[in-house]
This record gives C-alpha cells, structure tokens and sequence, in this order.
C-alpha cells in the first residue's frame, strides 16, 4: 500500500486525532512532523521530499498509530524539551533507529556533521574542538579546517592581531 493510500484509507481514524484534541499536544506535533516528511500524510514541503522521501527515510507501520507511538516516547524518555532524533541518518524511523535527546545533541547528529582524524580516531569536528578547549572562534577555527590547515595547527596557532592604521 502506497503512503498516500495509507492516509485515504485511515481517513477516520485522522480525524478522530483533530476531534480529541491530541493534535494540540507536543508528542502529536513531532509524530505528525514525521508522517509528512515521510510521505505518509501528504503536503512534504520540497526539501522534505528531498531529504526524506526520495532517500527513502520510513516510518515503521506500527509507528503510523499515534497511540503506538506515543507509548513508545513516554518509555523512551520523552520530555517537552527533547526532540526525536534518527541514530542513523540514513535509516528511518522505527523503535530501534530514534531516540529523544536536546537540540544540541541532534545538531551533531547530521548528514553534514564534518568529522577529523584525530591520533587515528574519527572525532567529530565539534567535539575536537571543544576537547581541545581551544581559545580561538569556532568560525575562524572552522575557516582553517576547510582550507586545508592541519587540526593542531588550527586550534593552537593564535589569531594575527590587526595593527592599527
């Protein structure tokens, strides 16, 4: 059954969810999210079909029950201020792939996270710099790293300070 048939054929059961007021809760809210981005529900913006879609990011069928779900997140450590996040970029999302975590944690946990060979170990770039408790700005230590500086140099070779005309 193709996504938009699940949506037509469980057409009731949708508009029960409006009827009760659980589309007002924050859970509904992240649930939802998920079944537009994945094409379950239509009206996937174009980078969502972009991004989900046409990688064919999933959500497992007993996912598309809110009930399910939502019985599910209140197990997995749900909290207002946390939001799901995929384990595996590339894989959908069903029990064993999401977990919920802070913003913070999910923004490292993305497709375009850079990472750096550190004494042989992949790190992640944030992480590095951070373990390295380096004086000089993000931006600027970022800048050295895509043009190619060698990462102790990066976070160790201090700013040129600008004479003054």
């Amino acid at each position: 059954m193709s996504r938009p048939e699940y949506y037509q054929k469980n057409k009731d059961k949708w508009k029960l969810y409006r009827q009760n007021k659980v589309s007002k809760y924050p859970l509904y809210t992240i649930w939802h999210g998920i079944l537009v981005r994945t094409g379950v529900r239509p009206g996937a913006k174009d980078h969502e079909v972009r991004d989900y879609i046409n990688r064919n990011i999933t959500v497992c069928d007993e996912w598309k029950d809110y009930k399910t779900f939502e019985t599910w997140a209140f197990n997995n450590g749900y909290a207002k201020d946390l939001v799901l996040d995929r384990i595996d970029n590339d894989s959908g999302y069903r029990p064993d792939n999401c977990r919920f975590t802070t913003r913070s944690q999910n923004q490292r946990n993305r497709r375009i996270t850079r990472y750096v060979m550190i004494d042989g170990v992949r790190t992640k770039l944030i992480d590095a710099y951070e373990k390295a408790k380096c004086e000089i700005p993000y931006k600027q230590f970022l800048s050295r790293i895509t043009r190619g500086w060698d990462f102790y140099d990066a976070v160790s070779i201090p700013l040129k300070k600008l004479k003054a005309a």
